[in-house]
């Protein structure tokens, strides 16, 4: 035994020295007829590792800074991110689920972001969690709303007689639309960021989950999926898309439902 100060430790099984011979020697070489614990193993590793002086171990309740006799911190930890946008900061106060503020060029979309813990809460409640048919605009509640996923995904319904929500975002497949300089930005900021996107693909399609994927195990699967969202565009922004490239992307529904309006639009740096 390794004399640990813990009852109920077992014991190895070895050779006794008065019994081993040229056979004993040979076959224990191979670790034939040898068994150790595994707390004897980090014994005998640890007296190698310190030039052989073999030390008893002991269980620790926890190892402590030996100036202040605290608790060592997680030095890997990440920085909390500063709050620079002070008016999604206080709306907070309204609903703490608002993660940020999307605004469309020359449509109605100009509203505050929330995100639920699932993507069904905010389909029939309001900023305020009120029963409303129209719902709110909500991200994805998959997307890191802090550090930004891949893919961050943004939906709203398409209430086209009232024009909220994404009721106007049908003027998007308009040629005098898209073609005009400044509605291919799109602004869409968080508490921590103020950042700009630039459109690169809007469809039209029937129902379908391919594009609402938000984080890729590969670049190659990024990559084959930018190109693909890329190629479905109505229009060729000739805007480059990498899979280093972060991405935006709007859902609503259309044709009563049977169709998805997609807008893609990729992080301006």
């Amino acid at each position: 035994k390794t004399g640990i100060d813990l009852n109920g430790e077992a014991t190895g099984i070895l050779f006794s020295l008065d019994k081993v011979g040229p056979v004993e020697l040979a076959t224990t070489a191979f670790g034939q007829g040898v068994s150790v614990t595994a707390l004897q193993q980090v014994v005998a590793v640890s007296a190698a590792i310190n030039g052989g002086t073999l030390y008893k171990p002991f269980i620790v309740k926890s190892i402590n800074e030996p100036e202040t006799n605290d608790l060592p911190t997680d030095e890997t930890e990440e920085p909390e991110l500063k709050v620079i946008n002070k008016d999604l900061e206080a709306l907070k106060e309204i609903n703490n689920d608002v993660v940020g503020w999307l605004k469309v060029n020359n449509t109605n979309v100009d509203y505050p972001v929330v995100q639920g813990e699932s993507n069904d809460y905010y389909l029939d409640k309001n900023l305020y969690k009120e029963k409303d048919p129209s719902g709110w605009i909500f991200m994805d509640y998959r997307n890191n709303p802090k550090e930004l996923s891949q893919n961050t995904i943004i939906f709203g319904h398409n209430m086209y007689y009232s024009g909220i929500m994404f009721g106007t975002l049908y003027k998007t497949k308009q040629a005098n639309w898209y073609t005009n300089l400044d509605n291919q930005i799109i602004t869409f900021n968080t508490l921590y960021e103020n950042i700009e996107w630039r459109i690169f693909s809007i469809y039209a399609l029937p129902v379908t989950n391919d594009y609402l994927i938000a984080n890729f195990s590969t670049e190659k699967k990024y990559q084959n999926f930018l190109n693909t969202i890329t190629e479905r565009s109505i229009y060729n922004f000739g805007v480059p898309v990498r899979a280093s490239d972060k991405i935006l992307t709007l859902s609503t529904c259309s044709n009563n439902g049977k169709n998805r309006l997609v807008i893609h639009a990729v992080r301006l740096d």
